[in-house]
């Protein structure tokens, strides 16, 4: 069965909401998996709270800072913005993910 998650920057917004209410939107709307952008200008309690309210997983956010990944000359300062998310523990599992700074891939068999 597929299962879709929706880009909560956008999808569930509303003037004068908060973040987590877009959580509480996308759940209501039936789905069981949000993503967003930017951790760093989020409540992450809040959102924190709502993702445990409502079940739902967070399957991708962008790595900051958002900048063009093609350009060589933005390579360091994407790489310390990606060390900065994955070697502060706390904030990747409150913002929804599970194994922060690893893939998930499928396993085979021999």
């Amino acid at each position: 069965m597929r299962r879709y998650s929706a880009c909560i920057e956008w999808l569930f917004a509303e003037d004068g909401d908060s973040f987590a209410d877009r959580v509480r939107r996308a759940h209501a709307g039936g789905l069981t998996a949000v993503e967003f952008w930017r951790w760093t200008d989020k409540d992450l309690d809040a959102i924190e709270a709502a993702l445990k309210e409502t079940g739902l997983a967070v399957t991708s956010l962008v790595a900051e800072p958002m900048i063009a990944l093609t350009d060589a000359a933005n390579r360091q300062a994407w790489l310390k913005g990606t060390c900065r998310f994955r070697h502060n523990r706390q904030t990747p599992r409150r913002a929804g993910a599970d194994r922060p700074g690893r893939r998930r891939s499928p396993r085979t068999q021999p």
